[in-house]
């Protein structure tokens, strides 16, 4: 019987060998000509080095990252700022092939490796901000024990100073009892202040016999602040909101910061000049209220696998 390693083998396996498969019968060319007139809008999140080896689906390594940029600029992808490309939507002056790079929550890796590629190839890219981490300095708890947790070569996790439900022991090598721990240990921490949860991170990495400071050190998992916000929107790149505290609301392109906790994002409004962006990264989100006319074009929302790069696509 397969474990759970060798079935994600065998997926990959038949994964790439359809998508080459597709290639080679010329139907990536056939899909690429008929979606020319539509806008495409690829949606990245994390850059990292190797995070990615724990959450590929959510982190990309660097240089994935810049391999999928230098294909778009070789084979004439036209890489256009989100505003304009809904600009040209709506009046049918939009590129034949135009694409958009939107990434997701502003994670330091994002700053640390996706800024210098893009202000090198000279593409523009829309970061939506998660407004709710501004200020706090505190890593996204979740990701990083989940990291610490597989990265371990500990084969059980016991947390004895911890309440008994969550104490342990874990038996790290068992997918199952793996998932229930970190789930237990986000649920538990979900009921923590900033400084506890980091405590709770810092336990848990400890006594899986990894160097705590040298997560702090290379801020593993933590999001931008705001000076590295205000140095992409230096650089020439869009910023967005991509969530706002449920306290705090938008109000005609400036926040409303009256809440008791209300998020400390009243800069990013700043660094827009105009109206904000639909959050056209997530294709249930609503669309901006408006009384121009709907665009001419469908607007195709494309999460290209990294498997596709391996397919030579």
């Amino acid at each position: 019987m397969l474990n759970s390693k060798h079935l994600q083998r065998v997926r990959r396996l038949i994964k790439l060998t359809l998508l080459h498969a597709l290639k080679v019968t010329g139907l990536f060319s056939i899909c690429r000509w008929g979606t020319r007139n539509g806008l495409r809008i690829l949606c990245y999140h994390g850059t990292t080095d190797h995070e990615d080896l724990v959450k590929p689906k959510l982190f990309m390594q660097a240089r994935t990252f810049e391999q999928r940029m230098r294909f778009l600029k070789k084979r004439g992808f036209p890489i256009v700022p989100l505003d304009l490309a809904f600009e040209g939507l709506g009046n049918g002056t939009l590129p034949k092939h135009a694409t958009v790079i939107t990434i997701d929550d502003g994670s330091q890796g994002t700053y640390r490796y996706a800024l210098p590629i893009l202000e090198e190839l000279g593409i523009p890219a829309t970061l939506y901000v998660t407004t709710s981490h501004l200020g706090m300095d505190i890593a996204n708890i979740e990701t990083l024990m989940e990291y610490a947790m597989r990265g371990s070569s500990a084969a059980t996790l016991e947390l004895p100073d911890l309440p008994e439900p969550i104490a342990g022991p874990w038996d790290l090598k068992n997918e199952r009892a793996l998932n229930q721990a970190l789930e237990a240990l986000v649920s538990y921490s979900e009921s923590l202040e900033p400084a506890g949860r980091a405590a709770l991170a810092r336990t848990v990495v400890e006594r899986l016999g990894l160097d705590w400071h040298a997560f702090e050190a290379r801020k593993m998992f933590y999001m931008m602040d705001e000076g590295q916000i205000r140095a992409f929107a230096a650089a020439g790149m869009d910023i967005q909101s991509t969530r706002m505290n449920q306290s705090s609301r938008m109000i005609s392109g400036r926040i409303d910061t009256r809440s008791r906790r209300s998020c400390p994002v009243h800069f990013i409004i700043s660094l827009t000049p105009t109206a904000p962006m639909p959050r056209a990264n997530f294709p249930g989100s609503r669309p901006p209220t408006s009384k121009a006319p709907p665009p001419a074009n469908p607007i195709s929302i494309m999460r290209i696998p990294r498997a596709t790069s391996w397919a030579g696509f």
